[in-house]
């Protein structure tokens, strides 16, 4: 039996399909992760193979920032990049501890990470976590020469990344996240090198 369909629902039947084919879009975009960071300056004349992962430096007044699994984690994106870091412990050995130059440990390139923002004050309420760091990958030789630089000024939204909320879990994927947007920024090394056209 045919129910007649009601005039308010029929008016409202298009602005419902409307919002559901926009809901299905929203969905449906893509996430380019890098986009967040800012590439300030690149060289690609310049391709270092072996690289050296400076320790992230913390300029900020907290003292819960885990350093060491950022640099870990930068580490490991190197070598899906195509670079060739040298182990971090010959590093801190090396060239940390004993202040050698890195073109005295055969390296092409330097990556530092400085942080100068960590904030946490959303975070538990709504999943909020800014940042800010300076990124650069230098020229081994010098020092000084500027091979590629970036930087990261954000509020992520980290409940969209992990079905969470957990505090400690949030913190964890804050690491994560600020190592995974900078490191999609960073071109990876052309195998090729500066000999192809």
């Amino acid at each position: 039996m045919h129910r007649p369909t009601s005039p308010l629902l029929r008016a409202a039947a298009p602005l419902l399909l409307a919002g559901a084919l926009l809901g299905t879009a929203c969905q449906q975009l893509p996430e380019h992760r890098g986009e967040s960071v800012d590439i300030v300056q690149q060289n690609a004349s310049i391709q270092p193979v072996d690289v050296i992962v400076a320790p992230v430096r913390n300029e900020t007044e907290r003292t819960d920032i885990d350093v060491d699994a950022l640099r870990q984690r930068f580490q490991t994106g190197l070598v899906v990049l195509r670079y060739s870091p040298l182990a971090l412990d010959y590093v801190d050995r090396n060239y940390v501890e004993a202040s050698t130059s890195p073109s005295a440990l055969g390296v092409e390139g330097v990556f530092e990470v400085v942080i100068k923002r960590w904030d946490e004050s959303k975070l538990s309420r709504q999943g909020l976590f800014g940042v800010t760091a300076d990124v650069r990958m230098l020229d081994a030789a010098d020092g000084q020469t500027v091979i590629w630089a970036a930087v990261v000024d954000q509020e992520y939204d980290l409940y969209s990344e992990v079905p969470t909320r957990s505090l400690p879990l949030l913190r964890k994927q804050a690491h994560v996240k600020l190592a995974e947007e900078i490191l999609a920024a960073l071109p990876p090394r052309d195998p090729r090198g500066t000999a192809q056209p």
